[in-house]
C-alpha cells in the first residue's frame, strides 16, 4: 500500500518540473545529471537532452554564451571554450527534448565554479510550473448587533 501511494505521489508532482538532478561536471568538461522521473519508472526517457552554456561573471550578475550541447543521455559534453581560471563560474542550462511533459522544457540551471582540479556545482535553479490561482477568498461574515 505504501509504494502504491508513494507512486502515486511521484507521477503526480515528479512531471510538474523538470526532474534533472545530481549535476556534476567532471575536470575534462563532460557534464552527467540524473532524471530522477525516468530513474523511478515515474516516466518515460525523452528523446534526447539539451544544455544551453555560458561563463557566468560572479560580480555582475552577467554571462556570456559559450554554445550549445545535445545527448541522447544523462552524459554530455561541454562545449569548447569553457573557461580555465581557477574561480571563474559556468552554467549550463539542461532541459529535455522531446519529453513526455511540456514541463521538462524548462531548463534547470547547474552552475559551476573551476577549482584547481575540477569543477563543482554552486547553484541550481529549477523553474517549476506556472503558479496556480488562489481561490478568491471570501469576505468573512458581519457580525451585527442582533447577532452578538
Amino acid at each position: 500500500m505504501l509504494i502504491k501511494r508513494r507512486n502515486k505521489i511521484g507521477q503526480a508532482y515528479l512531471p510538474r518540473i523538470n526532474p534533472l538532478v545530481g549535476f556534476s561536471l567532471t575536470a575534462s568538461d563532460v557534464l552527467t545529471f540524473e532524471n530522477a522521473a525516468v530513474k523511478t519508472g515515474m516516466a518515460k526517457t525523452p528523446a534526447s537532452y539539451a544544455a544551453t552554456w555560458s561563463e557566468f561573471n560572479n560580480s555582475t550578475g552577467t554571462t556570456r554564451p559559450i554554445g550549445e550541447t545535445k545527448a541522447l543521455s544523462e552524459l554530455m559534453n561541454a562545449p569548447s571554450g569553457l573557461p580555465s581560471n581557477v574561480g571563474s563560474f559556468v552554467q549550463a542550462e539542461v532541459r529535455a527534448v522531446g519529453a513526455p511533459h511540456a514541463s521538462w522544457e524548462k531548463p534547470v540551471r547547474a552552475t559551476f565554479r573551476r577549482l584547481e582540479r575540477g569543477w563543482k556545482l554552486v547553484g541550481l535553479e529549477r523553474m517549476a510550473e506556472e503558479p496556480r490561482q488562489e481561490p478568491a477568498q471570501q469576505e468573512p461574515p458581519k457580525v451585527t448587533a442582533a447577532g452578538r
